[in-house]
């Protein structure tokens, strides 16, 4: 039987006004098999040296077997190499190019790419075209026509969207989230959200009914498979829960389908998470008045619920807001918990360590270095690539 692989896929996406884009851009997702999705992301702003340069990277979006991080599911993946470039919208030239292989994904790095792609100032002013080229796929060459950024829908359409969120009249979700409640459709939530879709569809949960009483599948695991779901889901077929049930929900005036409660998660914290599910939108802030929509914050709970897009732009916060002052507290305060932002910062303290060292957040962790967990071990692995400094050079630039 011939193999279904096509010789050369390429796929291409044309981006308006680089040099003037603030945020990263992620294209949307497309496919080189039927069920092996990928995504691009276009970083306008790389400072190194005093020098601007533009990054570029081939994110891999896991299916389901893949976030189990099992081999036989990334072995596919496996079997490509694919070159990332830039070229003039205007006169097809190329502007620069970076070939990679896909052997080194998995569950915990599914992002790869160039940071320093290229020299900002060699972009065209007025549009650029992003792309891959892989060297076989199922699914042929694509050029997307439509110019990005732009709004996917209409603005005053985003507006009502948000506009139903947290309103208990027209929604058939109650979240009580730390005590406070909040209000959702379980429609909307299930088509953009994996782990809202098991939910609601009955395939996990803790449940109570007035017809039976079964545990049922375990639910998925997070995108790192490190935070374990804590959600009580209760129906409202038995709306009265019982007694000792630690997780009861206290009585409303509507008969909501499901109320779930939530321990794990500040209200505000949540409830941004909800808007970007309603509208695409996330604001993320690091203030310190509004600790609980930090980068951080939001990263942990899309890291939960399964909301790839989401994780990845805040992803993108938290390596953009690193400096050489918050860079060891940002380390050794919550991101070792996740591989692919500990490599990241162990990299970027290695590569700075004679500044971060007399930074006062590394003093800060020093003096206090018995209230961060895995402290000894994350230091080693700083000592281990900081000598000898051959080892430093293992990060693609």
């Amino acid at each position: 039987m011939s193999s279904p692989f096509q010789s050369k896929s390429t796929f291409e996406f044309t981006l308006m006004n680089p040099t003037k884009l603030a945020k990263p851009l992620y294209t949307p997702p497309f496919a080189t098999a039927s069920h092996m999705f990928w995504q691009l992301r276009f970083d306008p702003k790389f400072v190194d040296d005093g020098d601007e340069y533009c990054s570029v990277f081939l994110g891999a979006i896991p299916s389901i077997q893949e976030a189990e991080n099992t081999i036989s599911a990334w072995a596919k993946r496996s079997k490509l190499s694919a070159k990332l470039f830039l070229k003039n919208a205007s006169n097809g030239a190329e502007i620069d190019k970076y070939a990679m292989t896909m052997s080194n994904y998995s569950a915990k790095e599914h992002t790869w790419g160039r940071r320093k792609f290229c020299r900002k100032s060699a972009l065209p002013q007025d549009k650029v075209i992003l792309g891959v080229e892989f060297d076989k796929a199922e699914i042929g060459y694509i050029r997307h026509t439509t110019p990005l950024p732009g709004e996917i829908y209409p603005k005053d359409l985003a507006e009502a969207w948000q506009g139903q969120l947290n309103q208990p009249e027209v929604v058939d979700v109650e979240f009580n989230v730390d005590g406070q409640i909040i209000y959702a459709s379980s429609g909307i939530l299930s088509k953009r959200s994996e782990y809202f879709q098991r939910m609601f569809g009955g395939q996990w949960s803790e449940s109570t009914s007035t017809k039976n009483e079964r545990p049922l599948a375990e639910p998925p695991t997070s995108i790192s498979s490190l935070s374990i779901a804590q959600d009580t889901v209760m129906h409202d077929a038995n709306p009265e829960p019982e007694p000792g049930n630690m997780n009861q929900m206290p009585a409303s005036e509507h008969n909501y389908r499901y109320r779930i409660a939530v321990t794990d998660f500040h209200p505000a914290t949540f409830l941004e998470m909800l808007r970007f599910l309603y509208t695409n939108k996330v604001t993320f802030n690091k203030t310190p008045d509004s600790p609980h929509t930090s980068s951080m914050e939001l990263f942990r709970i899309a890291d939960k619920y399964l909301i790839e897009e989401l994780r990845h732009r805040a992803k993108s916060r938290i390596f953009d807001d690193l400096s050489i002052q918050n860079a060891a507290e940002t380390l050794f305060g919550t991101e070792w918990k996740y591989p692919e932002l500990k490599d990241h910062i162990v990299k970027y303290v290695v590569r700075n360590i004679v500044d971060v060292r007399e930074s006062d957040g590394f003093k800060n962790v020093m003096a206090n270095a018995s209230t961060y967990s895995n402290f000894s071990e994350t230091m080693l692995e700083i000592f281990s690539m900081v000598e000898p400094a051959e080892r430093i050079a293992n990060v693609s630039v």
